[in-house]
């Protein structure tokens, strides 16, 4: 059964209340608000003690913010802090200022994988792959470190100035083990999500484990292909529901010239029962490294992997 209550959004936007020049902690300016969503506003930053831009993530813990919305800040910290990865956006600092918490996080020049679909469509097979191979890379240093991301998605993986894939936002991820940490086990937390991408059972009482992320992996590699998700259009609880009683589109009905051995991991990728996915994204690393250096072959271009 399907979850009643699905925070999907994490609830309404939560205004910190700063403004351009603001700082949260001594030795931290804001410079330029970037985003505001339901886990509180991220900033554009400066340390004035190291001299670097940085990203400034604020919440402010009024009256207005649930109890649960404080713990999974807390543990997006602790689970940001577990990875170190070029691949995975850095957490520098962390700290509370009276009502304010913030974590402090390396800023990356570029713009996100959203807004890339979104200005310039579906991406060259050889591009589409190249990127996926570099979001998998960070799953598998995730996954090494006992943390699941749970919220893999275009929005959340920015594209550096120069091309490569930064993999951010780990506010509703989960661990694999919690007996080292203080942070509140991901069971007695809402289920969380985005519909379009999230694997089924993230949204029922089982929770996922690693191969929900692969499962979003391979949503995200339809939608670079197909220029949309493989369950685009309707209400989340819609889409969770075709999520768990359909099978996905084929990926050739909606683009004929990906490679069968493509079309195929976004199969495997794409199962509705998670044991019918690939098990580790070091499996899937393997595949994606064969599928870049054979397109590249076809196509004639270079793709490092």
């Amino acid at each position: 059964m399907i979850c009643n209550a699905v925070p999907l959004g994490m609830g309404r936007s939560r205004e910190v209340g700063m403004e351009p020049g603001g700082r949260p902690a001594d030795g931290y300016e804001l410079t330029e608000l970037l985003g505001r969503g339901g886990m509180g506003e991220v900033w554009a930053g400066r340390d004035r003690t190291l001299h670097r831009n940085v990203a400034v993530k604020l919440l402010h813990r009024n009256a207005d913010v649930s109890a649960e919305l404080i713990q999974r800040f807390e543990r997006e910290a602790v689970a940001a802090a577990q990875i170190n990865h070029p691949n995975i956006v850095a957490l520098y600092d962390r700290g509370t200022q009276g009502d304010l918490q913030f974590l402090v996080m390396e800023h990356v020049d570029g713009a996100s994988l959203a807004e890339r679909l979104h200005r310039q469509g579906r991406l060259t097979v050889a591009r589409a792959l190249e990127i996926t191979y570099e979001i998998c890379t960070a799953l598998a240093a995730a996954h090494a470190a006992k943390v699941v991301h749970y919220d893999i998605k275009p929005s959340n993986v920015m594209l550096t100035a120069n091309g490569s894939v930064k993999v951010v936002d780990f506010g509703i991820a989960g661990f694999t083990h919690t007996h080292t940490f203080t942070v509140v086990p991901t069971t007695l937390l809402s289920p969380v999500g985005t519909a379009q991408y999230g694997a089924p059972e993230q949204f029922l009482d089982q929770r996922g484990d690693e191969r929900s992320d692969l499962y979003a992996l391979g949503s995200v590699l339809f939608a670079l292909l197909a220029g949309e998700p493989p369950f685009g259009g309707g209400s989340p609880l819609a889409i969770i529901r075709r999520k768990l009683d359909e099978d996905p589109p084929l990926v050739t009905a909606l683009r004929s010239d990906v490679p069968a051995p493509v079309a195929q991991l976004l199969a495997d990728l794409l199962q509705r029962k998670p044991e019918r996915r690939p098990k580790t994204a070091t499996d899937v690393q393997r595949r994606l490294t064969q599928l870049c250096r054979e397109t590249a072959d076809r196509d004639g271009e270079k793709v490092e992997t």
